[in-house]
């Protein structure tokens, strides 16, 4: 009976202790660096739980392609650029209100990627590209991002994030504006 009673009293207090808003979805547009391929392009999208108002865990996909430009100049200097390519993290969050509405976040986790190279040519006549050669990679490895988000009143979110995400495979810091939606 003392388990039992002991066993609901962590229950209820875990959520009386919640946050007023326990989930939240968002989507960003960003930019960043690989060590080897240059810029990046890429959009993320992430769905958050928080189990207090400080911590949470937060599931995230994120696909990305090397930057038009870097694409342009590799494909010039016979390099290869990225195609397709995505990355998912399961990440544990901390989030520090600085104000009523401002919020400083740190997630650390764990992170996956699939990665597409491609070599094309442009030396010929025609303004279309041939691929020449193309290969996949993967890998698992380390996320981890700093941010802040900014709630208003109604549940929507605006929100940076900086991060850096080391998965064998390749080694990408970016950074992303997005917004959310928290309820």
């Amino acid at each position: 009976m003392k388990r039992l009673f002991l066993l609901l009293t962590l229950l209820i207090s875990t959520t009386a202790y919640s946050a007023d808003e326990t989930h939240g979805f968002s989507a960003g547009l960003g930019f960043g660096s690989t060590e080897n391929y240059g810029a990046i392009t890429h959009y993320d999208f992430a769905y958050r739980y928080q189990f207090t108002p400080n911590w949470g865990v937060e599931v995230g996909y994120t696909p990305f392609q090397s930057e038009p430009f870097t694409g342009a100049i590799n494909a010039i200097f016979d390099d290869y650029v990225l195609v397709n390519s995505y990355s998912s993290r399961l990440a544990g969050t901390y989030t520090y209100q600085i104000s009523a509405r401002h919020n400083a976040i740190l997630k650390v986790g764990l992170s996956q990627s699939k990665t597409n190279y491609e070599l094309d040519d442009y030396a010929n006549n025609s303004d279309d590209a041939i691929t020449i050669d193309e290969y996949s990679d993967d890998g698992y490895g380390l996320y981890a991002a700093l941010g802040w988000r900014c709630r208003f009143y109604n549940g929507f979110e605006i929100m940076t994030t900086l991060a850096y995400q080391d998965s064998g495979t390749l080694e990408m810091t970016s950074f992303t504006v997005g917004i959310g939606y928290s309820f």
